[in-house]
């Protein structure tokens, strides 16, 4: 029967153990890795919500005050009274031109029938009403200061809108008409989604009742396609704000703020699958180096044992097999201040004291012949005398 040699019972736990030892460690790494990448991304998102929502809660913030400035203008209020607003658009279109800005598109005046006086969209109808409008209503029936419309397919250009509107009284604080402006939900869009999230992520804006207002794919404003899914009515019922997964097709993760100014709701989107990628990435790294540093050091392991523990072991077996052959004159060419140096001085001794002893056997084997042969020569004589004396008494 075969026995597994000393270095194989030392190199195979040895190896074992430093390979399951890496693999481990690996394993670990690659799940803190996961976790913590995910983590960085919920808080990614959580601060790019939180700046986008400023942004545009800030720009809606500075149309409203704009709107609030310029009512209280003679022109604006001239152009309600005399019906003739030529000259309140001309100065309303100089400014729009000056501020330059892309997401404020047009500016109305409306009377308090809600017939449209005067607008600095071009090419716009003149004959439009919007006395059933919420931001008409909540400012002539509902006797607010200001309003925040939904979301619109505006009578003025046919564009996707939200309308801002504002008050317009005369000197004694009497409601005369309502001046709003209209900001274009395709430059809101494009605004929010200037910052680019993982491959396929991006931000959508939810208004109170569920209508989308912002949204990459054009398809999807003035629908409350988001509102109807389930992960969409947890969104919305989000009172400040919260972060949680979904299956969408794929898996996501959405970082949810709703603005108490406006009541929207605003979601960035990212797919899990970026984290998982990258997580696998760097998993597949640091198996590699782990694998590279497991080889050397399994290497560095076998050497070493080879070195200092199978070698001499097997140069002793050896010596002790030749010994045991009656090779006496075998030479042991180790040396060392371990456990295997003391066996193999031991072995010298053992062999050295087996000499002596071989050696005094022989001494003793030739004292023993040279006394067998005195006797035997003593006998000779004995017997020579004997015969002679024999011979003697015969005459």
């Amino acid at each position: 029967m075969r026995h597994a040699s000393i270095k194989t019972k030392f190199l195979v736990p040895a190896v074992s153990l430093v390979i399951a030892g890496f693999a481990l460690v690996i394993w670990l790494n690659s799940s803190m890795t996961r976790t913590s990448m995910e983590t960085m991304l919920k808080e990614s998102m959580t601060l790019i919500n939180e700046g986008i929502a400023k942004d545009v809660g800030g720009d809606i913030g500075i149309t409203l005050q704009m709107l609030s400035v310029w009512a209280d203008e003679d022109s604006v209020r001239s152009s309600i009274t005399s019906g003739e607003a030529a000259e309140a658009v001309t100065h309303f279109r100089r400014i729009l031109k000056k501020l330059d800005n892309k997401t404020l598109q047009y500016i109305n005046i409306f009377n308090l029938k809600g017939d449209l006086l005067g607008t600095t969209a071009e090419g716009s109808n003149a004959k439009v009403n919007v006395a059933d409008r919420d931001y008409f209503k909540a400012i002539v029936e509902g006797k607010n200061a200001n309003a925040i419309g939904k979301a619109i397919k505006s009578r003025t250009t046919g564009k996707k809108v939200i309308i801002l509107s504002q008050s317009v009284v005369d000197s004694k604080g009497a409601l005369i008409g309502v001046l709003t402006a209209a900001i274009d939900l395709d430059s809101i869009t494009a605004q929010v989604n200037a910052m680019k999230i993982g491959t396929t992520g991006y931000v959508a804006i939810l208004e109170k009742s569920g209508m989308t207002v912002a949204h990459p794919n054009s398809e999807f404003l003035l629908k409350d396609d988001i509102a109807k899914t389930d992960w969409g009515q947890k969104a919305l019922a989000v009172e400040e704000q919260d972060y949680f997964q979904f299956k969408d097709g794929t898996t996501r993760a959405v970082s949810v703020r709703k603005d108490k100014a406006t009541g929207w709701t605003y979601l960035v989107f990212a797919p899990l699958e970026d984290v998982q990628s990258a997580a696998s990435s760097m998993a597949q790294k640091s198996l590699m180096v782990g694998g590279g540093i497991a080889i050397v050091l399994a290497a560095f392991i076998i050497w070493l044992i080879n070195t200092t523990i199978a070698r001499p072991i097997n140069r002793c077996v050896d010596f002790a097999s030749a010994v045991a052959e009656g090779e006496l004159g075998k030479e042991l060419a180790h040396s060392s201040n371990d456990e295997l140096g003391r066996l193999a001085d031991a072995l010298r001794h053992m062999v050295t004291k087996l000499k002596e002893g071989i050696e005094h056997l022989g001494a003793k084997e030739a004292e023993a012949t040279a006394l067998a042969k005195r006797a035997e020569d003593a006998l000779e004589e004995a017997r020579v005398a004997q015969t002679k004396a024999d011979a003697a008494r015969s005459q």
